[in-house]
């Protein structure tokens, strides 16, 4: 019939999609699925790890510390700067492992037909919370916004700025037939100038309390993102291993 041909062909090309992805990566997407789901205790231990090493203060004790570390307004935020970076990795695992567990029921949903789709329905809705939840996730890795917000702060303090130039001139000139015959002189001259522009006086007290508040609104931003990044890959683990034979 052409309900069990159909059948037929969708349960080929899953066994087909299966086999290149076994041939490419060495496993099949249930292997790693199993495994993601196997390993998700200690990821998620990974998760909160971060969580307590780099973000251990609340926003009213961070805003005190942040604050202190503006000591030349130019530079880089130390406490900041010691986050960013694994912060972003974490994200990054994360909405990797997601992707991952994507292919895994992706490549497992059969065509629906008429009647008995309980399977297919649940494979449906879990892979619609992982979408939703891994491009969540994506939209937080950007932290371009914070250094625009920053850059634009430091900028409005009007701080001095030098610069530096410096103009070589090589003039020459032949003559001939003089008493000590030809003759060929070379004079260089050397102009250097040094120019400061901007104010020299202390920086304004409100610009550098609104450089603290943009560096203490990225600080809370960033742990709220690790907070909910463990939460959603809670949820993840716990929807995919318990529909997992469904999910298959």
């Amino acid at each position: 019939s052409q309900v069990l041909q159909k059948f037929s062909n969708a349960v080929l090309f899953i066994l087909i999609m299966k086999a290149k992805y076994r041939t490419k990566c060495g496993t099949t997407p249930s292997d790693v699925a199993k495994q993601i789901v196997e390993n998700g205790v200690s990821t998620l231990k990974s998760y909160d790890q971060l969580l307590e090493s780099k973000y251990p203060y609340g926003p009213k004790e961070v805003s005190k510390l942040l604050t202190a570390e503006i000591i030349d307004p130019t530079s880089p935020n130390e406490i900041l700067e010691s986050l960013v970076t694994p912060t972003i990795d974490a994200i990054s695992d994360c909405v990797s492992q997601i992707s991952k567990l994507e292919s895994f029921i992706g490549l497992s949903t059969p065509q629906m037909e008429d009647g008995n789709n309980f399977g297919v329905s649940v494979q449906l809705v879990v892979a619609k919370f992982l979408k939703e939840s891994r491009e969540k996730l994506e939209k937080q890795i950007d932290v371009t916004d914070y250094y625009t917000k920053r850059a634009d702060a430091v900028d409005k303090l009007g701080l001095s700025k030098s610069t530096f130039a410096k103009t070589t001139t090589n003039t020459s000139s032949n003559s001939t037939g003089g008493k000590d015959g030809d003759e060929k002189k070379t004079n260089q001259s050397n102009v250097e100038e040094s120019k400061t522009t901007g104010s020299s006086a202390k920086p304004d007290y409100f610009r550098l309390k609104a450089i603290s508040a943009i560096d203490t609104a990225f600080y809370c931003a960033m742990r709220s993102t690790v907070v909910e990044m463990i939460d959603i890959y809670s949820c993840v683990i716990d929807n995919v291993e318990k529909n997992f034979e469904r999910l298959s």
